[in-house]
């Protein structure tokens, strides 16, 4: 798979290179899209689901399902873990509660709790240099588990998912959908995957948004980001019509996502894009052409910026300038 790289392969003057780039980008793109189809769906498992088991106990639905999304989220971040972690546990635990292994721990919460522990344990394992060891994951059970229930359970996950155990994930989409826009330095990759991965880590914890494939997840939450962080209608047409065409994605059949996703976003985490907005838009110019509004003599007419990123869903969810500034 193409790992990302701050700088961009693409320079001037050099057309071969700038080629191969791009052409690289595609094709893992396409990969990955792929592979998602193929192996990758998750199916609504909880759909027939009866409330109390045999014993009366009550089964998993979503409250519960979203309970261990707050708590994988929560214990990563504890951990210093990356939000990619917590995607490639949920997704984990979320395809094996899909198989008919899994649906007898949907049945049982005591083993229930143990399948998800140990799938954070496997995304831990996957994704991350330090890892939790079994007799760790197993104190987090407050003594129900043990080091060797994690070890027995992992393996019949791994059992259960053919190995499958390492997805694309949105933020994967996502870093490679930016490759594709014009002319990013750091400081706005950085801003753009802050606040597309706001989005993706609340899209986690939805159990409809967990059955959505994860390059529509990383197409909406993107274009979003664009939204926000640049607010420019020609870039976010662009953007939406290239991606568009890699993914065979119809931007359009995103727009109830795209709201949702937007909607998600914590206001604490809008008031910080704001504010980081506000700090930074005078220090550089963006490395490409504004859209500008002119009048009929031809001069240049300052452009119209709204009070709140919300306005972004107006005119039917087309993106409009986001930035509030004083003219």
């Amino acid at each position: 798979m193409t790992t990302y790289s701050d700088e961009r392969i693409i320079e001037a003057g050099d057309d071969m290179k700038c080629a191969i780039d791009v052409d690289q980008t595609f094709l893992t793109i396409q990969a990955m899209l792929g592979q998602e189809k193929k192996c990758y769906k998750i199916p609504d498992y909880l759909q027939g689901v009866p409330l109390l088991n045999e014993f009366d106990q009550k089964t998993v639905d979503q409250e519960i399902r979203l309970m261990v999304a707050h708590w994988t989220l929560q214990l990563a971040e504890a951990c210093d873990y990356g939000v990619e972690t917590s995607c490639l546990a949920m997704s984990c635990l979320d395809r094996f509660l899909s198989t008919m292994e899994g649906y007898m721990v949907i049945l049982n919460p005591h083993e229930f709790q143990k399948a998800a522990l140990t799938s954070l344990y496997i995304a831990v394992k996957m994704n991350e240099f330090e890892v939790l060891g079994p007799q760790n994951i197993a104190l987090l059970s407050r003594g129900q588990h043990t080091a060797e229930d994690v070890e027995e359970m992992e393996l019949f996950i791994l059992k259960s998912l053919n190995w499958r155990v390492n997805p694309p994930t949105a933020l994967s989409f996502v870093r490679l959908y930016l490759q594709l826009v014009p002319n990013l330095n750091k400081k706005y990759l950085d801003m753009l995957m802050e606040v597309a991965e706001s989005q993706i880590k609340q899209s986690i914890l939805d159990y409809d948004l967990c059955r959505t494939s994860t390059s529509k997840i990383a197409f909406a939450s993107m274009m979003n980001a664009i939204a926000i962080v640049y607010g420019d209608k020609k870039l976010c047409t662009t953007m939406r019509k290239l991606i568009g065409a890699v993914t065979d994605i119809d931007f359009r059949s995103l727009k109830t996502l795209q709201r949702e996703l937007f909607e998600a976003i914590p206001i604490e985490d809008l008031e910080s894009f704001n504010q980081s907005d506000e700090e930074e838009k005078k220090e550089e110019e963006l490395g490409f052409d504004q859209s500008v509004e002119f009048d009929q003599t031809g001069s240049h007419k300052p452009e119209t910026f709204s009070d709140s990123p919300r306005e972004v869903y107006k005119n039917n969810c087309r993106p409009i300038m986001v930035r509030t500034v004083t003219t």
